[in-house]
């Protein structure tokens, strides 16, 4: 039977039943989800370029003159009708494109009995394993997804021969050819994904345009005999048998027609097959086992062990049940770990950014589209990637920030007659920057373009790499001349106007509305983006016209304010005015911006900071996976380690998948780890480990904080390879709650 670790292993004694219980592989690009089965196994195929839609700039309705007549109305207090120009004139635009699957592949076999079946995904390996006996024939499988060599691995041995079937199916249009030693399924993305239909959010630009197109290529090497049946590959009377799989799209950019400007997506996907085959399974499987865990071995953590390795995941996550059940300190690691393991998966140099499921999805019509959610979502999914120690898997962000600044540079000048570039709180694969038809709410907030600049100054900080910062440069300056350039006169401040808090509501003249003259968050990233774009030029050496605009309008900028009960100001609708909010305990806690992920209100500014607890404990309560987690990185920053860890073993609590994947607002974990938003959604997962990290390690300059919110519970534990600003790794263990030991080396 497989041998199993308490912190580096999930197993179970069934197979899925649900998309949430199974186990997900990848190599940044090719994702493969294994549900496992001992007679008709399944494997999801996805590929993180299928998208639906072509390239576009979305404003083909979107009007500028409803912008500045809101902001004329949101300046004279008339908020209500502020918003109503906005969602009528300015909040039209198309809809971005939805993230797709490209299909499954099963491999079936007869059997009257099954017995002792286990089912595994071993993390350091990435490799999942499945092991049973049927009708008394013992049955091994075990499969990969190596970055490599670009190809899906499968192997099946059985103590005698069997009969298998092995074939391919997509929910979208495709083609099916059997050779005499494989599969091809050819398939194309639709132009709009279901939800883009239902709201009318089309795109005049790209009408009679195509979609995507796809080729997944199969090869079966085996020790028995292959032939055709219909769609299906008979294989007869196997012991060994090892199934190959490249998948390959006709992306070929940002800006490129996927149909008349896209890759030979069939031919790619056949010479990658090609090569794999002619390197054998042993030596990709060697080499693929080298590739992950070199990134994987740079962290160690441990809370010390239950003896709960050789119970079942989903039943360990049920035990546990949120802290409040059987002690399970391996659970806690097994998560951080899992998080971590689901960054090396999802996000490669040369792949895409993870979008909302990582690049994991089933559904032709997913959550949210499965896109990009620019004003919390995409950036927690990178929240700890630099504090584990892998760098090398921001670069998918890097050029996804990239991309967006090109096209952000059109919506910035048709939208607001502003130089710089702007996106709003959604983008694609195709780099969408215009704001979406739908609610001033969510769709009306240009601030995405200043938190993703965020990210890119603060792999400066953690690397020192001054090359790096003067590549990156542009796009900050280029982000700090856009806001500059909106800035206006507010009671005597400069600040954003008319401005949103995602994606919150306060109660004016009995109707809920979002649109305010400014808002806590829409200060806090301009101001972050300004300070980190004059450290940025003082570091290189650079001045310029953006430089001396900002000296000039940094100090007349609003600051961030307090209410009469203390807690932080979210909306500014004037001079002593104070609002009722809609929900005290929305799950966007948009006006901590400044205390995580930024960093401006911390020890030096003890009024804020104490505002900010106040509204941070204002805001606590039964939530979603990832508002769980950001508000556990914000106890974390305060140093409350209990609190942190309390919504922490909330989000560890279980959810049983089902088939209706309701939306809703109670987070926990599904029976694979999966976080829960509900449904599955992927940041979650991400926020949990740079919550744990939080409570661990923080660093300012160049001081470093070991363990700044311990939980009183955690009495003994030991962490290695933590990365902290300064090009610095940190390793730490404690007893009884004290350090008892700490290095820090260079990383």
């Amino acid at each position: 039977m497989l041998q199993f670790s308490e912190n580096d292993c999930l197993w179970y004694r069934r197979e899925a039943s649900f998309f949430e219980e199974a186990l997900p592989l990848g190599n940044g690009t090719l994702g493969a989800m294994v549900w496992g089965g001992a007679t008709k196994a399944r494997i999801g195929l996805n590929h993180d370029t299928f998208w639906t839609g072509c390239p576009s700039d979305g404003l083909n309705k979107a009007d500028r003159d409803a912008y500045l007549q809101a902001q004329r109305l949101a300046l004279d207090g008339k908020f209500d009708e502020a918003q109503d120009v906005l969602q009528n004139g300015f909040c039209v635009g198309a809809r971005h494109a939805a993230y797709q699957p490209i299909g499954d592949v099963y491999l079936e076999c007869c059997a009257e009995t099954v017995e002792d079946y286990q089912r595994a995904l071993f993390l350091r390996e990435a490799i999942a394993e499945e092991r049973f006996v049927a009708d008394g024939v013992a049955v091994e499988r075990e499969c990969f997804v190596s970055y490599p060599d670009r190809v899906f691995c499968w192997h099946v041995t059985a103590s005698a021969a069997r009969d298998f079937a092995l074939s391919l199916t997509s929910p979208l249009l495709s083609d099916f050819r059997v050779s005499a030693d494989g599969l091809r399924m050819t398939g194309e993305a639709p132009l709009y994904s279901l939800l883009q239909i239902r709201r009318d959010a089309k795109d005049e630009s790209v009408e009679g345009k195509r979609g995507m197109r796809a080729c997944v290529q199969c090869a079966v090497r085996c020790d028995g005999t292959l032939s055709q049946d219909g769609a299906r590959l008979l294989i007869k009377g196997a012991s060994d048998l090892y199934i190959y799989l490249s998948v390959e799209t006709s992306y070929a950019g940002f800006d490129k027609d996927p149909q008349t400007e896209g890759r030979d997506e069939c031919a790619i996907a056949d010479a990658v097959l090609t090569a794999a085959l002619a390197k054998g399974y042993d030596a990709m499987r060697a080499d693929h086992i080298a590739d992950v865990s070199r990134f994987y071995d740079r962290v160690y953590f441990s809370l010390g062990s239950d003896g709960c390795a050789e119970i079942p995941t989903d039943e360990r996550i049920t035990r546990h049940n949120g802290g409040k059940g059987a002690p399970d300190a391996g659970l806690y690691a097994l998560k951080f770990n899992y998080g971590r393991y689901l960054t090396i998966a999802a996000s490669r140099e040369g792949s895409c950014a993870m979008n909302l499921q990582g690049i994991w999805c089933d559904q032709t019509d997913p959550a949210w589209s499965s896109n990009y959610t620019l004003n919390i979502n995409l950036q927690m999914n990178y929240f700890p990637t630099l504090a584990v120690g892998l760098t090398e898997m921001t670069e998918p962000l890097d050029r996804l920030i990239e991309d967006i600044s090109v096209h952000g540079r059109k919506t910035a000048e048709v939208l607001y007659g502003a130089r710089g570039f702007v996106c709003h709180h959604n983008s694609d694969i195709w780099a969408h920057t215009a704001p979406i038809k739908g609610e001033p709410l969510y769709s009306f907030w240009p601030f995405g373009s200043g938190w993703l600049c965020h990210h890119l100054f603060e792999k400066y900080e953690y690397t020192q790499d001054s090359d790096y910062l003067a590549r990156v440069y542009p796009i900050l300056r280029e982000a700090a001349r856009f806001y500059l350039d909106i800035l206006v006169d507010v009671d005597g401040y400069r600040a954003f106007c008319p401005a949103t808090s995602p994606e919150n509501f306060f109660i004016f003249k009995g109707r809920l509305i979002a649109t305010a003259k400014t808002t806590a968050m829409s200060m806090q990233i301009a101001r972050e983006l300004f300070e980190n774009c004059m450290r940025a030029s003082e570091i290189l050496g650079i001045s310029d016209d953006v430089t001396a605009d900002i000296q000039r309008e940094l100090p007349r900028m609003m600051p961030t304010r307090l209410l009469s009960d203390g807690r932080l100001e979210e909306w500014y609708l004037g001079e002593d005015v104070e609002y009722p909010e809609n929900e005290k305990d929305h799950l966007h806690i948009s006006h901590l911006y400044a205390l995580y992920p930024a960093n401006a209100i911390n020890e030096s500014t003890p009024a804020l900071r104490d505002a900010a607890r106040k509204t941070l404990d204002k805001r606590d309560a039964p939530s979603t996976g990832w508002s769980l987690t950001w508000k556990a990185d914000c106890y974390a920053r305060l140093g409350d380690g209990d609190e942190a860890l309390r919504l922490l073993q909330m989000q560890l609590s279980p959810v049983v998948p089902d088939e209706e994947r309701a939306y809703g607002r109670t987070g926990g974990t599904y029976p694979n780890l999966f976080d829960v938003h509900p449904p599955f959604q992927i940041d979650g997962n991400f926020g949990y480990v740079s919550a744990l990290c939080e409570m661990l390690v923080q660093s300012e300059g160049e001081e470093i904080k070991p363990l700044p919110a311990l939980p009183s519970s955690w009495k003994n534990g030991e962490v290695r390879g933590l990365r902290v600003i300064g090009n610095r790794t940190v390793d730490l263990s404690w007893e009884r709650g004290v350090l008892t030991d700490m290095k820090v080396y260079k990383a």
